[in-house]
């Protein structure tokens, strides 16, 4: 059931860019939502609970902070909370969903895209973190919830590094203190490659030179940097 409206969803609900260019968002009730087949996050979580709700499932709407369009590593949480996703209780245990992301992006020039993705469907809580903050610790799911100063320093990773079954095992914060030469460890699968650029955002220039070498079931990244910092 959990996976048919997930899905009903995903497929049907396009993401309003333009409420969301305009600062007001409008009626984002489950009933708007469906009638327009069209909302913001808080649409797409509305929509889901009562959609839920209505078959006999738990379902509730979690609100917090996120790293999605717009954000860059580093770039530290807003005063208020900007997003809204789903926690769902299946078979006695509340797991994690995010129906606005799964259903696709925001581009420039075309606006909102669809493109389905499963990452966001039931997502381990201890990924989930990684672009997610819900306003109550009691909704990262995890043992020990992470601290909003913690989670604004978290590396920023991708649903791609998680599909490639990549882990990080050093350096698990964004900002990294270098005398000049530096040595990155990640866990993965004997058919992960990894490449890297040592170099400054929009810069056509390399501000390093970096080399990747497997040692048994680890990936290290080394890098030599023209100075400390």
């Amino acid at each position: 059931k959990v996976r048919a409206i997930y899905t009903w969803i995903t497929q049907n609900i396009s993401y309003d860019v333009a409420a969301l260019a305009s600062g007001d968002p409008g009626d984002q009730s489950a009933a708007a939502t469906l009638a327009r087949r069209k909302g913001v996050c808080s649409g797409y979580s509305r929509l889901f609970e009562a959609l839920a709700r209505a078959a006999g499932i738990e379902a509730v709407e979690v609100i917090g902070y996120s790293r999605g369009s717009g954000y860059a590593p580093g770039k530290t949480l807003g005063p208020q909370p900007d997003h809204a996703w789903t926690a769902v209780k299946i078979n006695g245990n509340w797991l994690l969903m995010d129906c606005t992301w799964a259903a696709g992006y925001l581009d420039a020039s075309k606006g909102f895209v669809r493109r389905i993705d499963d990452y966001y469907f039931l997502t381990p809580p201890d990924r989930f973190v990684y672009d997610h903050l819900p306003e109550d610790p009691k909704w990262q799911l995890l043992p020990e919830p992470v601290a909003r100063e913690d989670f604004e320093q978290m590396v920023y990773l991708r649903p791609g590094f998680f599909r490639c079954g990549l882990e990080v095992v050093s350096h698990p914060k964004i900002e990294i203190v270098s005398d000049g030469n530096l040595t990155i460890t990640f866990g993965g699968p004997d058919d992960a490659l990894l490449k890297a650029r040592a170099g400054q955002p929009q810069a056509s220039e390399d501000a390093g030179q970096t080399f990747v070498q497997r040692e048994g079931d680890q990936i290290k990244l080394n890098a030599s940097f023209a100075r400390p910092g």
